[in-house]
Formats: structure tokens, C-alpha cells, sequence
């Protein structure tokens, strides 16, 4: 059979595909989840539901009592009054992305995208009919305000403008003012902002600020996945007005109906003192392995690189040597390591190769010196 229109030339992402090259020894530092265990109140909460046999449906909009922690810290993070019934529980924050789309994109409807940034949003917005514009960033990942504004003024009528951070591919953060400035400027074309927050626990110095807190329009994304190192949960929210939530809600009935129930009962922990303990501790390791290897990196000539501020993930422009994943692909092929070519975050990712350093400290002090050694003797 032809696969539908809206699904011709999606693929498999760049992702996906590097990560399946993975050998049983390769060094992966391609994959976006800390290697941890999930900590152990989370752990012993989800056993506890399975056991009791807890494992039929929630409501459609996800168990109130998980729906009251999130708006809970969402609330004491933003100083806000929201309640329960500004949030959705979704099948992980892409499953969040996936019903903003579903619900209000109508075809040739405008989404305004940084470019770089994760694929899925382009990937999403484009399979319900979106037309996707991109505005720039600067040479150190953050926002290009010249090119924003020339990209709202040239499209007036977008209805969408995401920004993230801390940033996958780019572990930029923003600091409170420059969020501001973002909210202000997409406010003057009545826009709703989307901000994808699902590393805000995850920072090295300014702490991360939620466009909730300026704009006039918006809509939180975040989930458990990386502050709880538990991808495979797939819990994770949406966030906005108790009117805007509603069609989200309808949404999330016909993709997944809700999401998975045990792995909701055991969320409820991730907001609990151990798991915020959990997460410093995460964030301290992962400060130690960001200065690792930002370090590294700056001493391997012809490279250079911008320090994370957040997220776990390093961009080094490595344009001197070649094309992304020319570059990616070679390095896994001759030293085992495996890395993100940029290209798969957009056009402007193509000088950079993404790597993640949710890593144990001493394989990534192995895989540094493997690139090191790849990048002064790069093979021709």
C-alpha cells in the first residue's frame, strides 16, 4: 500500500539511525539518557503498582494526584496559580509534542523553529500539515533576536515559536533576561510560545527560566525522562490554560488513550526528596563531565567548542574536517566512538557533531582521547 502524503519522505531520524550503528563495544556518546538507574523511591513506587496490580486506565488527562505534583512545582517554580486542570500527562514530552500539533495545526499553519534543534519538532509539525520557518542562533547557541524578529515580521500569522532550554543538541541556557526579551518579542505578534523544559533540572550555573513566566501565550513541555533517567517510563506533561488543555486532552484519548498507568503511579515520585536529591547528584556528575570535556576538546586543534551550560550534551564545530556526518561516521568506523552528526538538528547543526557526556566519567575520559587522537590524525 502508499504510505499516506503527510508521511512522504519521513524517515527514521538521524538519531535513531547513528544509534543502530552501535557496536557491543562501541563508546556510545550518541544517546540522549543518563546511564543511572532510576532512583530508588521511583523504583520501589512503580513495583509497589504492579504488584497491587494497578494497571488499568487513568483519565484521559492523565492520575490527578500526578497532575497536583506537577502543577505543584510548576507553580512554586513560576509563581503561578494553576491547578490540576492545566495539565495533561502524555506518553513521554514527545507524546506532549505530538497533541499540540494534533490539536491546533491546521495545513500551512507556521511554526518558527531555532535552527539547531531536536528533530522531532520539525519531523511532528510537518506530518500535521505545518510549514516550518526557522530563526537563527548565534555563533554560542544562543538566540539571534535580529533574525527572530525578522522572521515574525516576515510571518506574522505564525501561530507557533519554540524555544528550549537548557537546549538539546546545543546545552545552551537562557539566561532570565534574554527570556524575557524572547517573550516579549513573540508576544507583540500574538503567538504561543512552546518551551520544551524537559532538562530545566538539569543546569551547570544560570538556573533555567520558563517563558511562563512572560509570555502572553503558552504552552510547558517537560516529563521525568531525564532528571529521573527514566526514558523508557515515557511520562511526561503539558502545561497551559485550562481552555487550551481541553482539545490536547481529546488528543491524547486517540493516540494512547492515557499514558502507561504504572509508570504514572510511580512519577509521582520523581518529585519527592529523594528523587530531587537524585537529580543533584546527577547534575553534580554531570558538571564535573561537562568541564571534562569542554577541556578536552579545546586542546584538539581546528576544533572549536562552546561551553554546556546545561542539558548533557557538547557541540563542537568540527566544520574544519568535513561535513557532520562524514565526520560522525568516520570516527565511529576507525575508533568505536559514536557520535550525533549535526546536521541531524538542522542546516546550521552541519558544522557541528553533538556529544553526549551522560557518560561514566572514566569510559568518557577513554572515548576523549579516542577522538582526540582521530581528529589529529583524521583520515583522509
Amino acid at each position: 500500500m502508499k504510505t499516506a502524503v503527510r508521511y512522504d519522505g519521513v524517515e527514521i531520524s538521524e538519531i535513531r539511525k547513528m544509534n543502530a550503528l552501535a557496536k557491543k563495544n562501541t563508546i556510545n556518546l550518541g544517546i540522549g539518557q543518563l546511564p543511572d538507574l532510576l532512583p530508588d523511591s521511583l523504583r520501589e513506587a512503580g513495583s509497589k503498582a504492579f504488584l497491587d496490580g494497578k494497571a488499568g486506565y487513568t483519565a484521559n488527562i492523565g492520575d490527578e494526584n500526578l497532575r497536583k505534583a506537577v502543577v505543584k512545582e510548576f507553580n512554586e517554580e513560576n509563581a503561578l496559580n494553576f491547578t490540576e486542570n492545566n495539565v495533561v500527562i502524555t506518553n513521554g514530552s514527545q507524546g506532549a509534542i505530538w497533541n499540540i500539533f494534533s490539536a491546533y495545526i491546521n495545513p500551512g499553519d507556521k511554526v518558527l523553529l531555532p535552527n539547531i534543534c531536536f528533530s522531532a519538532y520539525e519531523t511532528v509539525a510537518k506530518i500535521h500539515g505545518g510549514t516550518i520557518i526557522f530563526y537563527k542562533l548565534t555563533d554560542d547557541f544562543q538566540i539571534d533576536f535580529s533574525d527572530l524578529q525578522k522572521q515574525l515580521k516576515n510571518n506574522p500569522d505564525t501561530k507557533f515559536v519554540l524555544i528550549n532550554s537548557p537546549s538539546n543538541p546545543c546545552g545552551s541556557v537562557f539566561e532570565k533576561e534574554k527570556v524575557k526579551e524572547f517573550c516579549e518579542t513573540v508576544n507583540k505578534f500574538d503567538c504561543c510560545v512552546i518551551s520544551d523544559e524537559v532538562y530545566n533540572k538539569l543546569y551547570f550555573g544560570e538556573i533555567p527560566h520558563s517563558p511562563a513566566l512572560f509570555a502572553k501565550n503558552f504552552i510547558v513541555i517537560n516529563a521525568i525522562s531525564k532528571r529521573c533517567a527514566a526514558t523508557g517510563l515515557r511520562v511526561g506533561w503539558a502545561i497551559t490554560k485550562e481552555d487550551a488543555i481541553k482539545p490536547m486532552v481529546v488528543a491524547n484519548q486517540y493516540v494512547c488513550t492515557c499514558a502507561n498507568s504504572l509508570s504514572q503511579l510511580a512519577a509521582l515520585e520523581a518529585f519527592s526528596k529523594d528523587c530531587l536529591e537524585f537529580c543533584k547528584n546527577v547534575r553534580r556528575g554531570l558538571s564535573f563531565n561537562a568541564n571534562l570535556v569542554y577541556d578536552a576538546l579545546n586542546k584538539i586543534p581546528n576544533i572549536s567548542t562552546v561551553k554546556p551550560q546545561g542539558a548533557f550534551y557538547c557541540m563542537p564545530d568540527v566544520s574544519y574536517f568535513g561535513k557532520s556526518k562524514e565526520v560522525a561516521v568516520k570516527l565511529l568506523e576507525n575508533f568505536d566512538v559514536l557520535t550525533i552528526p549535526g546536521i541531524a538538528f538542522g542546516t546550521d547543526g552541519d558544522k557541528y557533531i553533538r556529544i553526549s557526556f551522560a557518560a561514566d566519567k572514566d569510559l568518557l575520559k577513554i572515548a576523549l582521547g579516542k577522538i582526540r587522537e582521530f581528529f589529529e590524525n583524521y583520515p583522509k
